[in-house]
């Protein structure tokens, strides 16, 4: 079974064993059903609420701070099947060829970057020299299996 990453605990909250939980989907993490730990391990995570930008979670039968303390920087996974039908892994796009709007070949996806405000994509063009794209819905014509078309107004040369 394929595991993706789908967060990390960065931190204990309060005395009582809650954990902050940073969450790299896009909707809902508990719509995720299944949790496991680096090791394949299932992990129980119940949500108890949000601060700011991460949940507030807890484990079963961790009560203390310092039993949390234990989980901290923790990677959580779930089984990659559980995307739905529009949703892909930004793993998925490394390999793609990348055209702009005139489907003029920009190059292939070397990897993707998401540093919070917006994903971009690392493009290798075939010089070896790579150039930047916005990733996001008002930069995306198409994006299909095997070709992704992107406005030319948002790729970097």
């Amino acid at each position: 079974m394929t595991f993706v990453l789908i967060g990390k605990i960065i931190t204990t909250h309060g005395t009582k064993g809650f954990l902050k939980l940073k969450s790299y989907t896009e909707d809902d993490f508990f719509s995720y059903h299944s949790f496991f730990d680096e090791r394949a391990q299932p992990i129980s995570l119940q949500y108890k609420g949000k601060i700011k930008d991460h949940f507030l979670v807890t484990i079963q039968d961790v009560e203390s701070i310092k039993a949390a303390s234990a989980y901290i920087n923790m990677t959580i996974y779930s089984h990659r099947k559980e995307l739905s039908e529009n949703e892909f892994y930004f793993s998925d796009l490394i390999n793609t060829p990348v055209y702009d709007e005139d489907n003029t070949f920009i190059g292939i996806v070397d990897k993707v970057l998401d540093f919070g405000a917006s994903p971009f994509l690392v493009i290798r063009k075939d010089d070896q020299k790579f150039v930047n794209a916005f990733f996001h819905k008002d930069a995306i014509i198409e994006r299909k299996e095997n070709k992704i078309r992107i406005k030319k107004d948002f790729i970097l040369f």
